[in-house]
């Protein structure tokens, strides 16, 4: 199941800016031990992510900053839990730096069965 938040705008959104495969956001250790989720991949590209082999519990996070869309895979149980971190993040830009849309339904393998660094 795929829950998106504003879709309609968030469309028209993302058909006027490019995704730009660089990492953007840097978090500080401080930040990821705060966090209650973890940056699975940055720089993701939506067309190509495959679910295959990844956890289920992956939200996809599109977001512009300096006007340019980045998409980033996160592991999170909540969708909030990421908002708030990555709202908090861009709006300290001040230049229109915004979350356009979190996608979940990612990944198709059990978290307990994947090698890797637990959520929470």
């Amino acid at each position: 199941m795929h829950r998106t938040h504003n879709s309609a705008k968030a469309s028209s959104i993302l058909a006027t800016h490019t995704i730009n495969k660089q990492m953007t956001i840097t978090w500080s250790r401080q930040e990821e031990e705060k966090s209650k989720f973890v940056i699975f991949e940055q720089g993701v590209d939506r067309g190509s992510f495959s679910n295959s082999a990844k956890p289920n519990d992956i939200h996809l996070v599109d977001y512009i900053l300096n006007g340019l869309e980045y998409c980033d895979a996160v592991r999170s149980y909540k969708m909030v839990d990421i908002f708030d971190r990555y709202h908090d993040k861009l709006k300290s830009e001040n230049d229109g730096s915004r979350v356009v849309r979190i996608t979940s339904g990612h990944g198709d393998t059990n978290p307990k069965l994947c090698n890797v660094k637990k959520v929470g």
